[in-house]
């Protein structure tokens, strides 16, 4: 016998735009950010709420953490640091 469950997508949308989450997310990218190197090195987290969810970011701000980025891939080595 197959179990249907109905989800209620309104709730999933108020969880993912909830003032926790995306502070976790915030708090998460800023991890992420001081692994590659900071804000001393060129590196922003920023947060913000897409369409559907909440969402955050770091971003390789500067000429210098850009170039540090497109040589050694340093954001996507420091991704572990957000887990």
């Amino acid at each position: 016998m197959a179990v249907r469950i109905k989800f209620h997508e309104r709730g999933f949308e108020q969880l993912l735009r909830h003032p926790r989450i995306k502070a976790d997310l915030l708090r998460r990218a800023e991890r992420i950010r001081d692994a590659a190197g900071g804000e001393d090195d060129g590196f922003v987290a920023v947060s913000g709420e897409g369409a559907t969810r909440s969402r955050a970011a770091v971003i390789a701000a500067s000429r210098g953490a850009r170039r540090a980025n497109a040589k050694t891939n340093v954001l996507v080595r420091s991704i572990d640091a957000g887990r």
